[in-house]
């Protein structure tokens, strides 16, 4: 198993308060699924997302990627998983709009072990096969939201990321443009990609291999869609 997720919680707490973000949540992800994450707002369904990535910690329960416990792991290799096993794809694209495609894209790899001339050839190679490449000088500002999103995938898998976390990847987005975001996932999921997807859309979760609803941080898992 890829993922597993045992009893995992998150508590906030603050001045007077404390919010139980996600409680005793199990999960098993197997390696090469497109899981959708459903739920409304403040469900909890980004908190688990950021548990997924190594961005956030649990208050507790095990989380074992691999095997391997998460918790075993030193800041160094949890930086190593955020960076290189892991990419990530959010709805507001995270672009840096005075930077070009290329740039944008290159990001990740200058905190990886990738040879300086062999970064634009990467760069290169991954933007033809999101349908960029001839953008590639372009700066982000100028793109549609279509684009951008696609760069924004480019970026998750430029250092040959193996599970890519996309938090609303398509709200932004018209019908259209969200298909075909949805297709290239699909794509990259036929190359071994795991991909984990939050969305609040039905339609979206109808393309994806199996769907879990979190509501109050619980979690509940449905069927295995038939697609």
């Amino acid at each position: 198993m890829l993922i597993r997720l045992r009893n995992i919680s998150k508590v906030y707490k603050g001045a007077g308060f404390q919010v139980n973000a996600l409680c005793d949540v199990n999960l098993d992800i197997p390696e090469g699924e497109i899981l959708a994450i459903m739920g409304t707002s403040g469900s909890g369904k980004s908190t688990l997302l950021n548990i997924l990535g190594c961005l956030d910690i649990p208050t507790g329960g095990s989380y074992l990627l691999d095997g391997k416990e998460i918790s075993d792991y030193s800041e160094r290799e949890m930086a190593h998983l955020r960076n290189d096993v892991f990419g990530f794809v959010l709805q507001d694209f995270a672009l840096i709009e005075r930077y070009t495609v290329a740039k944008n894209v290159m990001l990740p790899l200058y905190y990886g072990t990738v040879p300086r001339r062999k970064r634009t050839e990467k760069v290169e190679s991954i933007l033809k096969k999101v349908g960029l490449l001839e953008k590639k000088n372009q700066m982000a500002l100028h793109l549609s939201g279509g684009q951008r999103q696609r760069v924004a995938i480019a970026r998750a898998l430029v250092n040959d990321s193996k599970i890519i976390l996309c938090d609303e990847p398509t709200g932004a987005l018209d019908k259209k443009t969200g298909n075909d975001i949805m297709e290239l996932f699909k794509q990259m999921n036929k190359e071994g990609k795991t991909v984990i997807i939050v969305t609040h859309d039905p339609v979206i979760a109808d393309m994806c291999h199996r769907v879990v609803d979190i509501s109050d941080g619980k979690l509940v898992e449905r069927e295995e869609n038939k697609n």
